[in-house]
């Protein structure tokens, strides 16, 4: 099986499982988020150890990588009936996705909430998928209106040579298929989901044929090619390997049949090739055989008798078996359906857990949200009121500067009259110097 190391201590590692419990293992280099494959262990952490790891398990599922392990698809889980649906499964066994194959399993889930489907445990899933189909009337009789001909090898001889339709209390038949990483794991799984097929279907009080098998991704492939489920194409290809003629049979044509008639099918085949077998078995010993009138009649009584009694015994000894090997296999079950009720209840509260931690973590992102919208919204209105003081600043320095122009230019006119003033009083001066030297002249020439 698959674990994440969660918390490193003390030369120890605390593992994550992927059926969801805490494991304690030797540290060889590990490092915290790291996955590894394991076998299984029995030895689970307890004092000190155990919180740490645990609370050590629960930031872990709200980092990247616990989101990664909740979200990556681990096995896929198909339901076939004459709906069929596709599960992705996680490492913990929990419903990640859920999608129709089929135009009935598109019907089918609009009528299913998904949010009742996803993050549930699949167990849940399948159960929640098998009420609906009955709820829907897919395990009447007259479901999917007059069941397809199958030709007089699919009745049944009673003692008084009249027939009667095989299996007449059947009304219905379940596939379903599991296909995982690890092979163990689906075998595992498999076995689990049809406990708990059987246990809804006997709630519904419908007769249903249920048949689960684990394959292999190469079979997923090949289904998703035929745009089917890998079990409705193992039960068509078995159909066709029970045909006297396999080329008769129609792939494509038998894809799109109820899993109930290709049941059906499959036994009257199986039926009329073992009547073949009988019947030549008879014919031959027939002809070998000696008169009847060549027996006595005391020893053909007697032989009878005999026969009889052995029969008896024989059927009395498989009578007490069955009741022996019943109520062994209802000890098992309720053993094994206590056992997953249990473990279905810890999945669910550890997937209560991990929705609490992701919802926590959403309200953390929308506030951070909030908190960069506000800072971006408060950032752009400080470079707006910047941008306004630079205006209004450079507005104030153009002023300033003009203020100053025209200061300059009055200081030099005023500088210029000045000079012009001095200039002419100068020139004032000079000439009443001239005037005074020339009457000085003229006085002294008078003289």
């Amino acid at each position: 099986m698959k674990a994440i190391i969660v918390e490193i201590k003390n030369g120890l590692a605390a593992v994550l499982s992927d059926d969801g419990n805490i494991i304690k293992v030797k540290n060889r280099n590990y490092e915290i988020g790291q996955v590894i494959t394991m076998k299984k262990q029995k030895i689970h952490i307890t004092g000190k150890l155990a919180v740490t790891a645990a609370s050590a398990a629960v930031l872990f599922l709200a980092s990247g990588i616990g989101i990664w392990a909740y979200t990556s698809p681990y096995s896929y889980v198909s339901l076939d009936v004459n709906p069929s649906i596709e599960y992705t499964v996680n490492c913990f066994d929990l419903v990640i996705d859920v999608k129709a194959v089929n135009d009935d399993g598109e019907e089918l889930l609009g009528q299913i909430n998904l949010n009742n489907l996803n993050n549930k445990t699949i167990h849940a899933a399948i159960a929640a998928t098998i009420n609906e189909i009955a709820d829907s009337g897919y395990f009447d009789e007259t479901a999917y209106g007059p069941t397809t001909d199958l030709s007089d090898s699919k009745k049944t001889v009673n003692s008084d040579n009249s027939t009667a339709d095989e299996n007449p209390h059947i009304t219905g038949g379940i596939i379903i298929t599991a296909s995982s990483k690890n092979e163990k794991k689906s075998e595992k799984l498999i076995h689990k989901l049809e406990g708990t097929a059987k246990d809804t279907v006997e709630g519904t009080g419908d007769e249903v044929e249920i048949e689960a098998i684990s394959v292999g991704y190469d079979r997923v492939k090949r289904a998703k090619e035929f745009g089917v489920t890998p079990g409705k194409l193992n039960l068509v290809e078995k159909l066709q390997a029970s045909a006297e003629d396999p080329e008769s049979i129609d792939i494509e044509e038998w894809l799109n049949k109820p899993v109930k008639d290709i049941m059906k099918a499959i036994k009257a085949n199986r039926k009329g090739q073992s009547s073949d077998s009988t019947g030549n078995a008879v014919g031959k010993a027939a002809g070998t055989s000696e008169p009847a009138t060549a027996i006595s009649e005391s020893k053909v009584q007697k032989a009878e008798a005999k026969a009889e009694k052995t029969k008896q015994k024989a059927a009395d000894k498989a009578q007490k078996e069955d009741a022996k090997t019943q109520k062994a296999e209802q000890k098992a079950a309720d053993k094994g359906k206590k056992a997953d009720t249990k473990a279905r209840k810890a999945k669910e509260k550890a997937a209560d857990k991990i929705r609490k931690v992701a919802k926590i973590q959403k309200a953390k992102q929308k506030a951070a949200d909030k908190a960069r919208k506000e800072d971006a919204k408060a950032l752009k209105a400080k470079q707006k009121a910047a941008d306004k003081a630079r205006k209004e600043g450079a507005k104030a320095l153009k002023a300033k500067q003009k203020i100053a122009d025209k200061a300059r230019k009055e200081d030099a006119k005023a500088l210029k009259d000045k000079q012009k003033t001095a200039d002419k009083s100068q020139k004032q001066k000079y000439k009443e110097l001239i005037k005074k030297q020339m009457v000085n002249q003229k006085n002294k020439n008078l003289l």
